[in-house]
Formats: structure tokens, C-alpha cells, sequence
């Protein structure tokens, strides 16, 4: 399953709104990745909203709390596919990546934007589990 920023964010940010929905999901067991995108836009997050300091420990950061999660890399076909998801659902550019490449990988995404519940093909984790 697909690990969006906001489910990063919110393990991350004490008193995130989200927290204990991404509780739940980092409690299923199943196996949890992310793009190399998605550290990069977590990383501007955490930068803005917690502490520049912290946004430059985030590799130590995730391995303490998700030491399981799989790191994917972009490749011409995710880009391509985000491409065409931003074209036919008007998706930000960010969530194009992240849908592509949980499309490509096993279309399972969890994440609190409504955004993905309009892609076709893409099962938002989010719906089932609330």
C-alpha cells in the first residue's frame, strides 16, 4: 500500500489532525511503500510547517518510525502516467506522482485526500478502513 505525505506528516507531527488514522494504517499488515517524490515533498512540508532542522533529519526521522517502509524511484513511466492523471482528473502535480505510482505498483493508496477517490483504478485505503 501506498503511503501518501499526509499519512507521513501525521506520524511525524505530534498533534496532527490525521494521527490515528495513520495509526491504523501503519498497523495493517500489509507491506507499506512511498516514492523517493514523496520524501521530497515531505521534506518542504515538515520544512514549513515543524522546523527546518527536523526537514534535514527526515531520512532518521522515518526509518525509527517505519523502518519497514519501501522507497520507490520515479521512473519515465510513472512521470508519463502522472502526466495524464494531472490531464483527466486535474490532480496537483504531487498527487499525479503519487497515483501513478501506486497505480503501478499495487493501486492501493492510503490517504486522506479526496482527490484520489476519483481516479479510476485506484482503491483509496481511506474509505475502507473508516
Amino acid at each position: 500500500m501506498y503511503l501518501d505525505v499526509d499519512i507521513l506528516l501525521a506520524l511525524i507531527k505530534e498533534k496532527d489532525f490525521h494521527r490515528e488514522y495513520a495509526k491504523k494504517i501503519i498497523s495493517l499488515k500489509e507491506d507499506k511503500y512511498t516514492s523517493v517524490i514523496s520524501l521530497i515533498e515531505l521534506e518542504i512540508v515538515i520544512k514549513r510547517e515543524v522546523s527546518d532542522i527536523l526537514s534535514m533529519e527526515l531520512d532518521k526521522v522515518l526509518i525509527k518510525i517505519l523502518p519497514e517502509l519501501r522507497i520507490v524511484d520515479c521512473d519515465n513511466e510513472i512521470f508519463n502516467k502522472s502526466l495524464d492523471l494531472r490531464k483527466k482528473f486535474n490532480l496537483g502535480i504531487f498527487d499525479s506522482i503519487h497515483a501513478a505510482t501506486s497505480l503501478k505498483f499495487d493501486k492501493r493508496i492510503a490517504s486522506t485526500d479526496h482527490m484520489f477517490e476519483k481516479v479510476k483504478g485506484l482503491v483509496v485505503v481511506k474509505t475502507i478502513i473508516n
